[in-house]
């Protein structure tokens, strides 16, 4: 870069990126293995409770339904060209992009690329946003903003789409209506977008940040954190927080030319940076977690053999730990928390009630459009694939969507309450009690057919066994609302209290097994069991009320 030899910063930025990744990759097969660990617990604890759901359990759900397409002008990024983009807002909220709807729809075999707005903000108007961030710049250099060069003006009805390193991305509307229909429903996929890209696997979600946690604690990263828009894309921004912290810092100091060549070779180290950890990270972050996923099955069969140490060492220290706070918990629990719950139950009972008798309805019409259509298929999913969304399905989320009122209302007692996350819970168990039904019925039908079992007959049993799981369900939902209500509330002034007494009973874990037995995780499964069970009593008479 003509005007400063930054050679050895890059050389320290590659250093640090080396050894981030190293370190990442000892933490996340220690998380990894810790998850494998905690769901053969769960799993143990399962199996002796013995089956809750009578319905076949449906693994392999469908792809979300795709939510909104059209056509917007995307700018190239180095070209500076607009083009037209067939875009596709996928079910999990996720954005492909393709070159026309051509394409999409022969089933190009990959878009062009995917938004993913987990990590980034939206930007409505384009135009007023570049002024903006140029008036702050101006500021913050003591410079006069005649001096600055003059923004880019954009066409209207264009957004922007921002993420702090990898720059922005300008999309143009058609007209009004179009812009704020886009910028609606990009707002959502910011807030609804998953933040890993492998969120299906239960053992990774625990892994992947706790990993990341423990790997910027390792490299002096301290403070709060926040990631998103995929696995890659938190590694790499986390590295480059490092990066900036560190080496950019001396770079700034080392500058000292005009503002115009400093902001040049400032771009460029930023650019060039990032380029050396984006390559770094995607072949690192495969190779972990393809290895751990070869692996799993083999790791999986030898840590439910060696469970019964650690479930001894853990029953041990959860004595201890019962004794010092179980006590003061109930008692905090009966005065501050129950009081507040009994009058709650009165309002979101009947909507979850009423939303698990509509999802009856959408079973019965899913049952009535697939009966002239129906395909057997080996693996007995076509029923989930073809006939698993309907308008009686969508109605049925609509009454949880209708605890949001409710459940914000609930601040005024609880802090951190958070209605989104607790009705989206809610919203999974409708999606999993119909899936799961849809799947049992097919696989009656196609057993009982030596037998000459009908259609309708294989209906009618599933629906028998559906409703069942309804009332399991509805008792679950109810338990888990209000424990999402109060959740954050006690942990804050019960269990970090609380964290302080036991902190010296690490102390008596023995050294093998140190990884695997973490006091607090226990401190937290023992208090939080005591304000489920408390839920649960909170909502017992209304179980006789359950009629579908």
């Amino acid at each position: 870069i003509m005007g400063a030899d930054i050679s050895a910063e890059i050389s320290e930025s590659k250093e640090i990126t080396t050894k981030f990744l190293a370190v990442f990759g000892v933490e996340y097969s220690k998380m990894y293995l810790i998850a494998l660990m905690k769901e053969c617990k769960k799993q143990i604890a399962k199996e002796a409770k013995g089956p809750q759901w009578v319905l076949m359990k449906c693994d392999k759900s469908p792809p979300p339904q795709v939510i909104k397409t059209g056509v917007l002008k995307k700018l190239s990024k180095y070209l500076k060209k607009w083009n037209p983009r067939f875009m596709v807002v996928r079910g999990d909220h996720l954005i492909d992009y393709y070159e026309t709807e051509e394409k999409y729809k022969t089933g190009q075999p990959k878009p062009l690329g995917t938004i993913n707005m987990s990590n980034k903000n939206l930007h409505r108007d384009a135009n007023d946003t570049v002024l903006n961030r140029l008036i702050a710049l101006a500021e913050k250099c003591k410079l006069n903003l005649d001096d600055m060069p003059k923004p880019e003006k954009y066409p209207d009805f264009t957004m922007e789409i921002w993420h702090e390193r990898k720059g922005p991305i300008y999309l143009q509307c058609t007209d009004e209506d179009d812009w704020k229909a886009w910028c609606d429903i990009i707002e959502k996929c910011r807030w609804q977008a998953p933040r890993y890209n492998e969120y299906q696997d239960k053992a990774h979600v625990f892994a992947f940040p706790n990993a990341l946690w423990r790997t910027r604690w390792q490299c002096d990263m301290w403070g709060w954190w926040w990631g998103g828009g995929g696995e890659e894309a938190m590694l790499v921004d986390a590295i480059n927080d490092k990066i900036a912290d560190v080496v950019l810092y001396k770079l700034d100091c080392k500058l000292t030319m005009p503002w115009s060549a400093r902001s040049r070779i400032r771009n460029k180290f930023i650019s060039t940076v990032d380029g050396v950890v984006t390559s770094a990270v995607g072949p690192a972050w495969k190779g972990a977690y393809d290895a751990l996923k070869k692996v799993a099955p083999e790791v999986e069969v030898k840590v439910k053999e060696g469970m019964q140490p650690i479930v001894d060492a853990q029953k041990t220290i959860q004595d201890e730990i019962c004794k010092q706070v179980e006590a003061g918990s109930k008692d905090f629990i009966a005065e501050k928390v129950t009081p507040h719950l009994a009058p709650l139950i009165d309002i979101i009972f009947s909507p979850v009630l009423d939303a698990f008798r509509i999802l009856l309805k959408a079973y019965d019409v899913a049952i009535e459009k697939g009966k002239e259509k129906y395909e057997a298929k080996e693996d007995r999913l076509y029923m989930v694939w073809h006939y698993n969304y309907n308008s009686e399905y969508w109605d049925a989320e609509r009454k949880m969507w209708d605890l949001y009122d409710p459940l914000w209302a609930m601040r005024l007692v609880f802090e951190d309450v958070y209605p989104w996350n607790i009705t989206a819970r809610a919203r999974r168990r409708l999606r999993k009690t119909l899936d799961n039904a849809l799947y049992t019925f097919e696989n009656i039908l196609e057993d009982g057919k030596a037998t000459g079992k009908t259609w309708d007959e294989a209906a009618r049993e599933a629906r028998e066994l559906m409703v069942q799981d309804c009332r399991s369900a509805i008792v679950r939902v109810l338990g888990r609302i209000l424990f999402g209500v109060v959740e954050n509330f006690f942990e804050k002034l019960v269990i970090r209290p609380a964290r302080k007494l036991i902190a010296p009973l690490a102390e008596k874990v023995p050294q093998p097994i140190k990884d695997f037995v973490d006091p607090e995780d226990l401190l937290e499964e023992l208090l939080y069991n005591i304000l489920r069970n408390v839920c649960t009593t909170v909502f017992e008479p209304y179980a006789s009320r359950i009629e579908l």
